[in-house]
């Protein structure tokens, strides 16, 4: 029996820097090719860039780690960073996993922990957690600036982004308790149930989602007062927010699948009735839009197949036999 609760915000890393950057041309490559004159916007933002590019191209090259603060919500027994996923002695039945869960703990990257105290707090035997961890990188510009009608005395810009995430980790921690020894824990439904989970958070559609709803651009605006200037933290403060949005709107769809996985075999206790088909439609159009997720248009073409080979080998190495 499991409980898969949405349990870790997600942790981002993201470099401390912003540049000009325009998703035609450069201007400054129109200007030498003649094909448009620079507006005054365009030559402050310029002069300001080459005043202090190198200040920018430190910034640039440094990554600052932001760490989500976790929900209240959250048992304080529950980690609050990605360390506690992936740190510490790995448990001695890692070693022992046959090839198929061999290779789920490497795609998913696996720990398995004792936790009596966090079973008995769930009444479980045990649990599964996951937690997307994404570094970004952006580019923005500043289109324009103007008096905020919404804030007296403020201002608001219009923000063209570009975010670029190279690299996405889906991590998992599984708690069991002290007690559970069996005589060989591979061939265990409890376990074999737990890693089930762990295949709806590692299967292929999952990784193509997050690629595409993470990588791309986004336009936003940004408000301060009087009192406040218009910074790079500003910026950095909006794209960060909507990298959480879009990486949670995706950790409620792996968690709404984790919950129908659950129901179907009543916490592992049974076979589902149709396992193929339970698993081929976690991540179809239907489902999403069943769901009602938010990206279901930008991304109707990378989940409409769900008969793809790779989908059904990623769950066939632990059908039951």
């Amino acid at each position: 029996m499991s409980y898969h609760p949405l349990n870790y915000p997600p942790v981002l890393q993201s470099p401390a820097s912003s540049t000009l950057f325009d998703s035609e041309i450069p201007f400054w490559e129109r200007i030498r090719s003649g094909s448009q004159r620079p507006n005054t916007h365009e030559i402050n933002v310029a002069t300001f860039t080459y005043l202090h590019a190198p200040l920018l191209a430190l910034l640039f090259c440094c990554l600052v780690k932001s760490t989500f603060g976790q929900d209240e919500s959250v048992p304080a027994t529950q980690p609050s960073n990605a360390a506690e996923l992936t740190h510490g002695s790995p448990h001695p039945w890692i070693d022992t996993a046959p090839p198929a869960f061999a290779r789920l703990i490497s795609l998913g990257r696996v720990q398995i922990k004792i936790d009596d105290q966090r079973l008995d707090d769930a009444r479980k035997q045990a649990l599964t957690h996951f937690k997307i961890k994404a570094d970004y990188r952006y580019l923005y510009t500043q289109q324009s600036t103007r008096v905020d009608p919404k804030n007296d005395g403020g201002y608001v810009a219009k923000i063209n982004a570009r975010i670029a995430v190279p690299e996405i980790e889906i991590l998992h921690n599984i708690s069991i308790r002290s007690g559970f020894k069996p005589r060989d824990p591979w061939k265990s439904p409890l376990m074999k149930h737990e890693f089930d989970h762990v295949s709806i958070s590692t299967d292929p559609r999952l990784l193509k989602l997050l690629k595409k709803i993470l990588n791309g651009k986004i336009s936003f605006e940004v408000r301060w007062t009087s009192e406040e200037q218009f910074s790079d933290e500003l910026v950095s403060r909006a794209i960060k927010a909507e990298i959480n949005t879009q990486i949670a709107e995706i950790e409620r769809v792996v968690q709404a699948n984790y919950d129908r996985l659950d129901r179907e075999t009543r916490d592992g206790t049974m076979d589902a009735k149709d396992w193929e088909a339970l698993f081929r439609s976690m991540y179809d159009v239907d489902s999403l839009r069943t769901l009602k997720f938010l990206y279901l248009d930008a991304t109707k073409s990378i989940v409409q197949d769900s008969r793809d080979k790779d989908v059904l080998e990623h769950y066939s190495l632990l059908a039951p036999p």
